[in-house]
């Protein structure tokens, strides 16, 4: 204990931890921007839009046309701030869609079929949940919604990896480059006591870190835009790839707490690699050099055609948990998020093995 105490004053007294620790929440607080009051996310401007779109539908649409009463439905339930109302009048004007659709004389699309069989699903789903409607599928303003959306997203991006390697990589090759291995060999404390201080104290602080600033981003958009309902569809989109949502049913309220505790294992896999890496360099700026070159490197190739093949096997394909939840196709579908967990914990114990290895080779050859 006395160890682990050390090492937790010595994580949370490091400048450069703390400033590190302070770019991700102003990170995090920069994704939130827009929905601010007055900006692009917020409920009051996605209203003005659906108001124009409805305006202009109505506008184009002959009087003597059934969808003339419903568009015009629709910007009295705007304009009355009346989502579910709205949303009522979309339902009956999709279903008028479908039903036309089989008529050989109007040309619609099958993707137009598709994409409006899928907002039907969408509309019953919030309709069986006994929900209040947002105003808009895929970009929920509510504090729930619009987390999952914007800041969680935002925490599998390659720039915050990068981040919370920093934090979590580097404490053991610190430890070599201070020459504090010759303090531990000295008072006897064994590899393995100083490769998992090492690894659990960047782990647990850093994830704590993460908590808190989502709880203070959850307040904060509640308080703007309200909380919404923790059982509201997500409306999970395959990392954009698909014109309708993959994996809409599932709760976000559910997608907040499954991505949350995922980060624990994003987390522990980037300290175990950087302490594989600092067990075999003793470097802290080869650790990061090397974990950025694999980060980085693989955001940029992945889409390419070449890799795809390769792209189910390669670790970095797993660090954005609500990709995961999203079932891509591009990875197991609906057994991304489990498979991915199993992935990196069994990665993270292999490279942990593989370091307090290498750490008891390099202490014997001291001796």
């Amino acid at each position: 204990m006395k160890i682990l105490s050390y090492e937790f004053k010595k994580f949370i007294l490091s400048k450069r931890n703390l400033i590190i620790l302070g770019l991700i929440f102003l990170a995090i607080a920069f994704v939130n921007l827009p929905s601010l009051p007055g900006l692009s996310g917020s409920s009051t401007v996605l209203k003005s839009s659906l108001l124009a779109t409805a305006k202009s539908n109505f506008s184009q649409t002959p009087s003597t046309q059934p969808e003339s009463k419903l568009y015009a439905g629709q910007i009295k339930a705007i304009e009355e701030n009346n989502p579910n109302q709205y949303w009522h009048y979309a339902y009956v004007l999709d279903e008028e869609i479908i039903k036309n659709a089989s008529n050989p004389n109007e040309t619609i699309s099958a993707d137009e079929v598709s994409d409006t069989k899928a907002e039907l699903r969408y509309i019953a789903l919030v309709k069986q949940r006994h929900l209040t409607f947002e105003w808009q599928q895929g970009n929920q303003t509510h504090a729930f919604g619009d987390f999952v959306e914007g800041s969680l997203q935002a925490m599998g991006f390659s720039i915050f990896t990068l981040l919370f390697a920093i934090l979590v990589s580097t404490p053991l090759s610190s430890f070599f480059e201070s020459g504090e291995n010759r303090f531990s060999n000295f008072i006897h404390i064994s590899s393995r006591q100083t490769l998992l201080s090492k690894v659990l104290v960047g782990v647990v602080v850093t994830f704590f870190w993460l908590l808190i600033i989502s709880i203070i981003n959850i307040l904060v958009l509640g308080l703007i835009n309200g909380f919404g309902s923790f059982n509201y569809p997500a409306s999970l989109w395959n990392n954009g790839m698909s014109p309708t949502p993959s994996n809409m049913a599932i709760p976000v309220g559910l997608v907040c707490v499954l991505s949350l505790l995922y980060f624990i294992l994003i987390l522990l896999f980037l300290a175990s690699l950087g302490a594989l890496l600092s067990a075999l360099t003793k470097r802290s700026l080869v650790v990061i050099g090397i974990i950025a070159i694999l980060v980085v490197g693989w955001s940029l190739i992945e889409t390419q055609p070449m890799v795809q093949a390769i792209r189910p096997y390669v670790p970095m394909s797993y660090l954005n948990p609500v990709e995961l939840l999203s079932y891509p196709t591009y990875l197991f579908k609906n057994a991304s998020f489990g498979i991915g967990a199993g992935y990196l914990a069994s990665l993270s114990l292999l490279c942990l093995v593989l370091a307090n290895g290498f750490m008891k080779n390099y202490r014997l050859r001291r001796i």
